[in-house]
């Protein structure tokens, strides 16, 4: 029942010529799908934070849209923030001294959209009123995401 094999010079068995080479190629493939993996990891680990730092970075625009409103009374009771949208001038108006409630309104709006746009790729606002509170929206661009699912968007409702 025992076979006598034989051996070749180096102290090896006869059939075992080559064995060390498949271990190694199978070792190496393992190796290879491992490193696939841990790259496609990264990478989805890279667009999860870029959304995190836009959704952070949205949040606060946001709240300090918010603090803009909460700070013009006057302009929320005459209905200057009940609907702002769209694209504004490069240059906001300048009001030094003696403003009226409207053209805060307007260069809050005005200073807060170039601030989005400088932040976020693509990035614009929209405030719309609906009964005692506002629906402060920030859209933007993901790049990283695939054609089609590139446009995010983030809304919160305020309260004055």
């Amino acid at each position: 029942m025992f076979m006598n094999v034989g051996w070749r010079a180096g102290g090896m068995p006869a059939g075992a010529l080559g064995l060390s080479l498949v271990e190694v190629l199978v070792t190496t493939a393992v190796l290879a799908f491992g490193l696939l993996g841990l790259a496609a990891l990264l990478a989805r680990s890279t667009s999860l934070a870029w959304e995190s730092y836009a959704r952070t970075i949205s949040t606060e625009r946001i709240y300090s849209f918010a603090d803009r409103i909460r700070l013009n009374p006057a302009g929320v009771a005459a209905g200057d923030y009940d609907d702002l949208e769209g694209s504004v001038a490069a240059a906001c108006g300048v009001c030094t001294t003696g403003c009226n409630p409207a053209e805060i309104a307007a260069l809050d709006y005005c200073e807060w959209s170039k601030e989005l746009a400088a932040s976020l790729a693509s990035g614009t606002g929209s405030v719309k009123r609906s009964d005692d509170a506002f629906d402060i929206t920030v859209n933007w661009l993901n790049p990283r995401l695939p054609a089609g699912q590139q446009e995010q968007s983030y809304s919160l409702r305020v309260r004055p």
